[in-house]
């Protein structure tokens, strides 16, 4: 598990900055790591009504 970081914080289609959006977070929100590459995290998030997004976020964005 990891916790966003940032004020905004983003879930991408793809572990690129210029990649499209999926989703867009806030602090301190919970996601659980699925993959681990340099720099980018692979990253499920399930929002309030229970929508699963996976996605890319960069590490800078989070901490475990």
């Amino acid at each position: 598990m990891c916790y966003t970081i940032k004020e905004k914080s983003y879930i991408r289609a793809e572990a690129n900055a210029k990649s499209g959006i999926l989703a867009t977070l806030v602090y301190d929100t919970k996601l659980e790591i699925l993959e681990d590459i340099p720099r980018w995290y692979k990253v499920k998030y399930i929002d309030e009504t229970g929508t699963e997004t996976e996605g890319w976020i960069s590490k800078i964005s989070v901490e475990e």
